[in-house]
């Protein structure tokens, strides 16, 4: 969902892929922003950008269908929600979404460790 007005690009993205890094990233190295630990299989990460845009993140172990052993583990299912559109939007809200959009990426993919996706974020 975008927006424009002259000079200026608004925009609300969530995307979903193969992370980067290992689920356990948290662990290896320093973090910007902080992480929040779900559950065994879920890790949420929030971070600010150079422009002061926050980005609200999701690491599920998603075990996929005829990988190897530990994929979900070394390449997680990762997400990420950004959001310059709506103004004034609490990050229970973004990451509300964020946690709804995973459950039907997760589904749709068929995750063979069935990860616990909640529906709203931990209080």
């Amino acid at each position: 969902m975008s927006a424009s007005e002259p000079g200026e690009s608004k925009s609300l993205n969530i995307e979903f892929g193969p992370s980067s890094t290992p689920f356990d990233f948290d662990k290896r190295k320093k973090v910007d922003g902080f992480v929040t630990i779900v559950n065994e299989d879920v890790k949420l990460h929030q971070r600010k950008d150079p422009k002061s845009v926050t980005h609200y993140g999701i690491y599920v172990k998603c075990e996929i269908p005829g990988t190897p052993p530990d994929q979900e583990d070394i390449t997680p299912l990762a997400g990420v929600l950004t959001d310059t559109l709506t103004e004034n939007t609490a990050e229970t809200i973004h990451m509300t979404y964020l946690l709804r959009s995973t459950k039907v990426v997760v589904d749709s993919l068929g995750c063979e460790n069935n990860p616990s996706i909640p529906s709203r974020p931990p209080a």
